[in-house]
């Protein structure tokens, strides 16, 4: 009898649902589906408060980077969305790192609001200059949809801010004429 009381038994609080989020999506992911979270929806529920996840929050609805057109409606409802958002703002704050690490020790170390504006504004100009190249042919089509191709996108024209809009222009035509687009 006494073994029982040195069982632990896990358990997940969640807190703070807004109109989007249903308990009961969450229940029947875990006790019905059979389905872990991720480290994205479990981070959500972690770092709540953090101004790291505000600003992947405050991003993630950023106009320009909706017009990209990145995500499928599954990729959303997993959070994996936002999870890529927050690899590129850890690219922005770290440089190239090992992503899942970077992430876990920026929500543990968190964000200064002085951190959170200068990320949210270099996110920003990356994000527009890519919205651009855009509209020359939409990503959606090409290969820099994919996830690593666009990191390594966002990552050189971030790298390379001093560069005019006419450039990366030109540098991407070349890019889809050597892809075959």
């Amino acid at each position: 009898a006494a073994e029982i009381l040195k069982y632990r038994l896990p358990f997940i609080v969640i807190e703070n649902l807004t109109c989007n989020d249903s308990l009961r999506d969450f229940y029947v992911l875990i006790n019905k589906k059979g389905v872990h979270l991720n480290l994205s929806e479990v981070n959500k529920s972690e770092f709540l408060d953090s101004n790291f996840l505000k600003l992947a929050n405050e991003v993630l609805v950023y106009q320009n980077l909706i017009n990209l057109n990145l995500f499928s409606e599954n990729s959303t409802k997993r959070m994996n969305d936002r999870a890529f958002v927050e690899e590129l703002l850890s690219y922005l704050k770290l440089g190239i790192k090992e992503k899942k690490k970077s992430i876990q020790t920026i929500y543990g170390d968190d964000i200064t609001s002085d951190e959170y504006n200068i990320l949210r504004d270099s996110f920003y100009s990356v994000i527009d200059k890519i919205e651009k190249l855009n509209r020359i042919k939409p990503l959606s089509e090409t290969r820099y949809k994919q996830k690593n191709d666009f990191y390594t996108l966002f990552s050189f024209i971030h790298a390379n801010e001093h560069l005019s809009q006419e450039v990366l222009n030109y540098q991407y035509q070349i890019l889809l004429i050597l892809d075959g687009v």
